[in-house]
């Protein structure tokens, strides 16, 4: 397994990483406060749906912008803004969330939010190489640990702040969050030593690399692989009658996540990145295709559940390391900001065509779904070998 201690051990590395949390609250619980804004205010789940859906779509299509800005300017510059200009956007929600603003505020400001939110991610997987001195399998692997520690306590804050004071109060918190946490990355010495500073026509763009548009794409169907089980547990847990079990299923995804992120090292150390994305995705595929084929109780599929995530975690993992090589140098950012825009239109395509088939051939037929995208992956991975 791997150990993080050397990363740890760097200032510079701490710094990031708790900023990096810090800030990631925001991005990882923004999409659950928008649907409670939205039921908060009187909403159908209609209504719900589509501002999730309109914060999804501005945010994807902002992604890549935002990374060349990074690229070009530095970090410092290019996130500080839009951070505070995003905040400012929750404010706005939780405002109008307060005075039971009618549809179209809910709706603009949720397409501001995603708009102006600022690529920390990106940010941080391109800035991690400069403060770890090499050990890249071990750096993506704790960027991996701490995302997924994000997307499970953010999501849960929001909704106990919601719970118990209000949505209101869960988007101040969230603004507040991501101020911070992003302000500390731009504001560190690592972020401050990046940017090319010359203009975009004198640069190559990352998807005039082969291997990055291939990385990209398969960013797209791992995305869609891990965005349908949005969709497909609530629905199994649903086919079970246990629809509150839904939470309880998810974790188990994340806790899988979390171990396998921990459990990195054991193929990192034995093959090129080439052959660990051609290994994960096959083992993605596989335990994908146990979910059809042998979750026949909620008990059983919290096990395979668990079993998904571990294989999905160094997929991930893989993914970054592989653009981090992949990538112009000097634009890092935005390729890593394509490779999010690829995942999140892959998880709401997978979203939309899992609510059909759940109404239409049923719970089983939908849970083909994910393994018939990595399927595909695999297949594309193939293709990232040297020749």
């Amino acid at each position: 397994m791997h150990s993080f201690s050397p990363i740890v051990a760097r200032p510079q590395a701490r710094r990031l990483a708790a900023a990096g949390l810090i800030g990631r609250f925001r991005e990882t619980g923004i999409g659950l406060a928008i649907v409670l804004s939205a039921r908060d205010s009187g909403y159908s789940d209609a209504v719900a749906g589509l501002a999730a859906a309109v914060y999804l779509v501005a945010c994807a299509i902002s992604r890549p912008a935002h990374g060349r800005r990074i690229d070009r300017a530095g970090p410092t510059r290019a996130l500080l803004v839009p951070s505070m200009v995003n905040s400012l956007a929750l404010v706005a929600l939780a405002a109008a969330v307060w005075q039971r603003a009618g549809e179209l505020v809910l709706l603009g400001c949720a397409a501001l939010i995603g708009l102006t939110l600022p690529a920390l991610s990106a940010t941080l997987r391109a800035l991690w190489p400069r403060v770890t001195a090499g050990a890249l399998d071990a750096t993506y692997a704790f960027d991996t640990l701490i995302y997924e520690v994000a997307l499970i306590a953010s999501p849960a804050l929001v909704g106990l702040i919601a719970v118990q004071v209000s949505v209101a109060l869960a988007l101040i918190v969230l603004a507040a969050a991501g101020t911070i946490g992003t302000a500390a990355v731009s504001l560190s010495p690592a972020a401050r030593l990046t940017g090319t500073g010359r203009p975009a026509t004198h640069l190559r763009r990352p998807l005039r690399e082969r291997v990055v548009v291939l990385l990209v794409a398969i960013a797209f169907l791992t995305g869609f692989a891990e965005g349908s089980m949005t969709v497909l547990v609530p629905g199994f847990a649903s086919s079970h009658h246990e629809a509150s079990a839904s939470g309880i299923l998810l974790s188990a995804l994340a806790v899988g996540s979390l171990a396998g992120a921990l459990g990195y090292g054991l193929i990192a150390r034995h093959a090129t990145w080439p052959m660990r994305l051609i290994a994960c995705t096959a083992a993605l595929t596989v335990t994908l295709t146990a979910l059809p084929t042998l979750a026949r109780s909620p008990v059983v599929f919290a096990l395979l559940l668990v079993v998904v995530g571990i294989a999905l975690a160094p997929t991930l993992t893989t993914g970054f390391i592989a653009i981090k090589d992949a990538a112009p140098p000097h634009a890092l950012a935005e390729a890593f900001t394509w490779a999010s825009f690829s995942a999140a239109a892959g998880s709401a395509a997978a979203q939309a065509l899992a609510g059909q088939l759940i109404a239409g051939p049923g719970i089983t037929a939908a849970l083909w779904e994910p393994a018939g995208a990595t399927v595909i992956a695999l297949l594309m991975a193939r293709f990232t070998l040297p020749p």
